[in-house]
């Protein structure tokens, strides 16, 4: 068993898990775990089922009172950079419109606690959801792709005769100090 040890205030940010959606193959698979206590924790990492036990036994979410320690989970994550993103998304008046986006912005919600609030960024475009949808079934972060950083937010999007639409995004970003063997 190969795998990870975490001390007091130690990050690791990791990919564990199935993801909670089948069109949306990221959502939810991320997590940064956070050591505790003074007593270390064990992170098993090697094969698939330590993975997935990681992400569905881990006893403590955020904001309760964790023993050993504490994960965040998250929409996904860029390892390279030991991000973890939970952006918060709205649409925009109409929302969907048939020639071009004409109706007002609308600003998303906050960022989830312990998440930096990156600022807003308003984008007009033509959002299938039949496009969107085949773009998300792929493994893989498709960050600053505004269709796609919503849809893994929503799960869903304009039809495509009225595929024209207004996006809100607020990035909601943490740092790990460390990135899981596997990714």
């Amino acid at each position: 068993m190969s795998g990870r040890r975490l001390s007091k205030n130690q990050t690791l940010l990791g990919r564990y898990g199935d993801g909670g959606s089948s069109n949306r193959a990221e959502w939810g698979r991320w997590r940064i775990i956070k050591g505790h206590s003074s007593l270390d924790m064990w992170v098993p990492e090697k094969s698939a089922a330590e993975r997935n036990s990681v992400y569905d036994k881990f006893p403590i979410k955020y904001g309760s009172a964790p023993a050993y320690g504490v994960y965040y989970p998250s929409r996904y994550g860029i390892p390279s950079q030991k991000y973890l993103y939970d952006n918060t998304t709205r649409m925009g008046t109409g929302p969907c419109w048939n020639n071009y986006f004409a109706g007002s912005y609308l600003t998303p919600g906050g960022c989830p606690s312990g998440f930096t609030d990156l600022g807003v960024t308003n984008t007009s475009l033509k959002f299938d959801v039949e496009v969107a949808a085949t773009q998300s079934r792929k493994a893989g972060v498709l960050h600053n792709n505004p269709m796609w950083m919503f849809f893994i937010e929503n799960g869903w999007g304009c039809t495509a005769s009225y595929p024209w639409t207004g996006i809100s995004i607020r990035q909601c970003r943490m740092t790990a100090q460390n990135v899981s063997g596997y990714r």
